[in-house]
């Protein structure tokens, strides 16, 4: 475990860890795309939000019979309704990606109190790992093993 814990310790000075941890998460959010999609679903919230206030005008003014109104409001109101999830799905996936980077810096933080440690403790144990998941045991080639995961504070991963 001790061993473990320097490995990680080194890799996040030299800033390897923080650059595979970030190719893992890299693949479930592309932050720019992210923006982008965000910014578009914005402007049309927008348009949108005009456009329901313009046909509620007409409809109120006569220009547009009852049955068209109601329509032409529910499909906008339905395309509202999927830009928001979107949205809301967006925000999520940008605030996870912004999170991690705040996570691996407590992490690192708190590696950096144990650079050069002799001897493990029960509370630097405490500090670094949130748990450890012991597998169930399997039989291979006549010997049994079993599958240890290490689960991290702050980078919610094994390594």
């Amino acid at each position: 475990m001790l061993n473990r814990i320097r490995k990680i310790s080194k890799g996040i000075e030299s800033g390897e860890l923080r650059s595979k941890i970030q190719k893992q998460t890299a693949k479930q959010v592309k932050t720019e795309k992210l923006e982008a999609q965000k910014g578009k679903i914005n402007n049309r919230l927008g348009a949108l939000s005009k456009i329901i206030k313009k046909l509620y005008e007409d409809f109120v003014c006569d220009l547009l019979d009852t049955d068209n109104y109601q329509r032409m409001l529910s499909d906008y109101t339905q395309e509202q309704k999927q830009l928001i999830q979107r949205l809301n799905s967006i925000e999520s996936k940008l605030h996870k990606k912004d999170e991690f980077t705040a996570n691996l810096q407590k992490l690192k933080e708190i590696i950096h109190m144990y650079l050069n440690i002799e001897k493990l403790t029960a509370n630097m144990l405490n500090q670094l790992i949130d748990r450890i998941e012991i597998c169930h045991p399997v039989k291979m080639n006549g010997s049994t093993q079993q599958e240890i995961n290490i689960i991290y504070r702050f980078i919610g991963t094994t390594l």
